[in-house]
């Protein structure tokens, strides 16, 4: 396709115009003997000039009209393919999911939402079928690193396909599709992973995964506060393999979730992607906004084209959660069906009012489900409101875990005691077969943050020196406790970016590294192991039996449990209860009074019925104020970088 300036060179060759250093002025040609005056010449010239621009736009215009033609061209071709393949599968669009598909195709950037049941999932699927036909393969080895042990000891971190060209590894052949999905949490990874065919899940990474995050080790100037000296330390910061300067090779990303994306990583992405790529951002306006400040979600449906998905489908309209969830974004009153349970907040079962005798009704509670079936400790799910107080995720886990992983005798010894670890700058508890949660992204082990795992052993760590633990008995209270503010790879990396942490000599060993009492095995459900032995590692693991909304977002689980009680008054939300509710595939339990769920019911955050209407409110509730973005005040960690729509 021909540049804006070839174009123009191209019309006015046409016209016969001259070069602009070979044209020459009616004032300065010597008009004596022709004949025609110089208010002749003037007059002619204007004329000329006039019929210049008529032909300039007549070309113009035939240019317009030509590439109108051609894209409407290409969207009835794609319209047409789109039908064969939906009859083939049996499968049948609504409009509005016809209208998405389309726009997606034939958008370099692009943003699709929908609530629950709307079929978000089944256009994702129809995109990546109509485009991957389009698109190169991608070679394996120019998306995975690897780290080089050389002779001389030290490492080095490579693309595989440098490692191949220098001879430091074997080649080989494996193409995967040139399109990426990407997701911020691990949950959500593993859900999009859920929703695509076989040969395709392992194009989907969390994005500190696809950005290949690694840890890297800085030197920075340190001035000694007391006596002023300056001296070179060293810190481990973790940064991006791919960047600016070496593109990722993919020709689509796609993000799920993308109302969880920080604006700081989404710009990172952005500067790893080729500018001939397409970008699609796949959201809910309707979960909850995300609690660390502003959205790129927010953003990006004020400047991108923007497909709302609209049905509810047959097969989503009978079921009871994806009915209620909708009753929730309503505000109208839920429903108890088959595989939809309100309990506690009417006679004769209603519910205590105080957090003192709420607890022991709701543990009650969790054990009855458990003991006829209903509730799975290793595959269900907990959702609370916050994490501090008697009903919060952390005290609630203390008691979970006493009632799922209960002391255990065999032979007359206990297989699964409780012990206190030593973890180098505090202490946890921890036993065999406890249920546990993973908070970061553990991107060399291949753990994402949200998988569940179980404890397989604990074990006395050698290693441990207890002259250097300098432990911290201390429970450390956070008064801001009661936002959940489950940030994974992304605030550990800011952090340690930021220098936030405690800098140390080069040599010296980081809190992070401190060796902890005991060495702890945890076993995921895809076979993965992961081993504790340091206070870095104990950071990024927590009991799992409850957890908040927020770090449940993106995942989904066969049963939830709900609580929504007026002791949480504050937190409860529109929002927090669908978000809470669309977790569920099969079956939700709601502790609830009725002045909690009418509280749920009530408050709205992103407030507005028509989209045009939530999209200004989710722009002034996370902030997104564009009147800041402009010229040398372009903050990169508060604004995303947002490329210009174009049709394609």
């Amino acid at each position: 396709m021909q540049t804006l300036a070839e174009r123009i060179r191209a019309q006015k060759a046409q016209t016969g115009e001259k070069p602009r250093e070979h044209q020459v002025a009616p004032q300065h040609v010597d008009l004596r003997g022709t004949g025609i005056t110089k208010r002749e010449a003037a007059k002619n010239t204007r004329e000329y000039q006039r019929q210049e621009k008529a032909s300039l736009k007549a070309v113009d215009n035939e240019a317009i009209h030509e590439a109108e033609a051609n894209f409407e061209r290409g969207v009835a071709e794609t319209v047409r393919i789109m039908r064969e393949a939906q009859r083939a599968a049996d499968i049948i669009l609504d409009e509005s999911q016809e209208r998405a598909v389309t726009g997606i195709v034939h958008n370099k950037v692009s943003v699709l939402i929908g609530a629950a049941g709307t079929g978000k999932t089944t256009v994702t699927k129809i995109v990546i079928g109509t485009l991957e036909k389009l698109f190169d393969k991608v070679q394996n080895k120019d998306v995975t690193w690897v780290t080089i042990d050389f002779p001389d000891g030290h490492k080095e971190r490579m693309r595989e396909s440098d490692a191949i060209k220098r001879s430091l590894k074997d080649d080989y052949e494996e193409e995967i599709v040139g399109i990426a999905g990407a997701a911020y949490t691990g949950r959500a990874t593993q859900q999009f992973r859920r929703a695509v065919p076989e040969d395709w899940k392992k194009n989907i990474s969390t994005i500190h995964s696809l950005l290949g995050y690694a840890p890297v080790y800085e030197e920075f100037e340190f001035i000694d506060p007391i006596s002023g000296l300056k001296e070179m330390r060293e810190r481990r910061v973790f940064r991006p393999s791919f960047d600016a300067s070496c593109k990722l090779p993919y020709q689509m990303y796609i993000l799920d979730e993308a109302s969880m994306i920080p604006i700081p990583l989404f710009n990172e992405l952005v500067d790893a992607i080729h500018e001939t790529s397409r970008i699609l951002l796949i959201g809910d306006i309707h979960q909850l906004p995300p609690v660390y400040g502003k959205s790129v979600l927010g953003y990006a449906m004020r400047k991108w084209p923007v497909f709302e998905l609209t049905t509810i489908h047959r097969q989503a309209a009978g079921n009871a959660i994806i009915s209620n969830a909708h009753n929730v974004l309503a505000g109208r009153p839920l429903n108890n069906a088959k595989n939809f349970h309100i309990i506690g907040n009417a006679a004769p079962n209603i519910s205590p009012s105080g957090q003192s005798e709420l607890q022991p009704y709701m543990l009650k509670v969790i054990r009855k489900l458990s003991d006829i079936g209903r509730y799975n400790v290793y595959t269900d799910a907990i959702i609370v409101p916050q994490n501090k107080g008697m009903v919060g995720q952390e005290e609630l886990n203390q008691h979970l875990v006493t009632i799922f992983n209960p002391e255990i005798k065999e032979g007359g010894i206990i297989v699964n005691k409780r012990i206190q670890i030593h973890t180098g700058t505090g202490h946890v508890h921890f036993a065999a077969r406890d249920k546990v949660m993973i908070t970061q992204n553990i991107n060399e082990a291949g753990i994402t943050n949200g998988m569940i795992g179980i404890v397989e052993s604990i074990n006395i760590n050698g290693r441990y020196d207890i002259k250097r633990a300098q432990v911290d008995f201390s429970d450390g209270e956070d008064a801001n406790d009661e936002l959940d503010l489950d940030f994974g790879n992304f605030s550990d990396a800011m952090s340690k970016a930021l220098g936030d942490e405690k800098t140390e000599k080069k040599g010296d060993e980081s809190q992070d590294q401190r060796q902890s009492s005991h060495v702890m095995t945890i076993k995921f459900e895809s076979g993965q192991t992961y081993t504790c032995s340091t206070a870095g590692d104990y950071r990024k693991v927590q009991h799992g039996y409850a957890a908040t909304c927020h770090k449940s977002q993106g995942g989904e689980y066969p049963n939830i449990i709900i609580l929504c009680h007026s002791v949480n008054a504050r937190m409860l939300t529109r929002e927090w209860l669908y978000t809470a509710v669309t977790r569920a595939r099969e079956n939700v339990y709601i502790i609830c009074n009725s002045r909690g769920l009418d509280q749920a019911l009530k408050n709205e955050v992103i407030k507005g019925r028509t989209l045009a209407e939530k999209i200004q409110s989710y722009i002034v509730e996370t902030h997104a104020d564009e009147d800041e973005v402009t010229g040398l005040n372009f903050d990169r960690s508060k604004f995303p970088i947002l490329w210009e729509p174009e049709k394609v």
